[in-house]
């Protein structure tokens, strides 16, 4: 059981680190960007951080199948793969567009594009906020930058969102295969914090060519496939203040496809197209302080953001398998919204 505990742990290294970023920044910017009010500190972080969210929720609904051919009874395939999610030009940058929010102007009315979590390693433009608390009376104003994106390409030299799954599928009955992806909590310790993620997934494919005999006579494999997952992710700021500081990012997924594959020697074709659908929530918790810089005058603010996301797509997948023996290989690519390449390895039986 080690084996799958480190194994499970170096595939979320890829995941924990983009995630510990985005749900973390730094502390200080958390709170400077509040200063701007509720309303506005929310809209902020929608925009943001809507990459994350859409790319792990679309990237963690790929990856189910490699095959449309269920297993024969109590056969069974252990699969680990990875999902490397392409986050469109469009969602890059996103717009400042003075009219949805309520305190902030740009410096700059001709610089009004800043990056999201996922664009470029540098500041967005200068905008300037004038807020005032409804409860207390007390006014912030002040200046701040757009926040800087992970920069993914200039870092590391690539720009994909990786989402890493490990699977076990199990031939059941009526050519059925029942599909589970779990993992444990995984700890991760960072400087600034602690990072805790953990996945459930069940997905089901069922072979419709022994219901439909003009199908059961084609030289291919014709399956339905449905599956639901559940990824929760939370960052802890500061576990040693009197209200814990937190933000906890969930994302849940379903997918419903077409399955298609062909068979020839160790080589099979595949192919997918249905629908899938993502919902996120993001929800920043505990007490945060913020100090006018000019006046001193301070505001706490408890669990101050709370938004959700839903997204939809229609897909299709291409695909290739190599099996040698219980070995097996594949990559396949999907067209959406987040356009997924996705590789893997894994041993299947029966």
């Amino acid at each position: 059981m080690k084996f799958f505990k480190y194994l499970t742990i170096l595939l979320l290294i890829t995941l924990n680190l983009p995630l510990a970023k985005a749900q973390s920044e730094e502390e200080s910017d958390v709170e400077d960007i509040l200063k701007v009010g509720l309303n506005d500190a929310e809209i902020l972080a929608q925009n943001y951080f809507r990459p994350l969210f859409d790319g792990f929720g679309f990237g963690f609904a790929n990856g189910w199948y490699n095959t449309a051919k269920p297993h024969k009874s109590l056969g069974f395939d252990f699969t680990i793969s990875t999902n490397f999610v392409q986050v469109p030009q469009n969602m890059r940058y996103f717009t400042i567009r003075e009219e949805d929010y309520n305190s902030i102007t740009l410096a700059n009315s001709s610089e009004n594009t800043t990056p999201t979590m996922f664009g470029p390693d540098e500041e967005g433009p200068e905008m300037n906020y004038s807020f005032t608390d409804p409860e207390t009376g007390i006014n912030f104003t002040g200046s701040f930058n757009g926040w800087a994106g992970m920069g993914l390409k200039e870092n590391i030299g690539f720009d994909r969102v990786p989402a890493p799954t490990i699977q076990l599928g199990v031939g059941v009955i009526k050519n059925t295969d029942l599909i589970i992806r779990y993992i444990p909590n995984i700890r991760v310790g960072l400087d600034d914090g602690e990072n805790n993620t953990n996945m459930l997934g069940l997905g089901i494919k069922h072979d419709i060519g022994q219901w439909v005999k003009a199908i059961d006579k084609l030289p291919i494999d014709i399956a339905l496939f449905g599956a639901f997952s559940g990824l929760n992710n939370t960052y802890v700021f500061d576990e040693t203040a009197q209200v814990e500081k937190s933000a906890r990012f969930d994302v849940d997924n379903w997918t419903a496809q077409l399955l298609v594959s062909k068979k020839i020697s160790i080589l099979t074709v595949y192919g997918g197209f249905g629908y899938t659908s993502v919902n996120s929530k993001f929800k920043l918790s505990g007490e945060y302080e913020l100090e006018d810089e000019n006046s001193g005058a301070v505001l706490t603010y408890t669990d101050p953001i709370n938004f959700s996301y839903t997204n939809s797509t229609f897909k299709g997948t291409l695909g290739l398998r190599l099996k040698f023996g219980v070995f097996t290989m594949h990559g396949d690519y999907t067209i959406q919204e987040y356009n997924v390449i996705s590789a893997g390895i894994g041993f299947a039986f029966r």
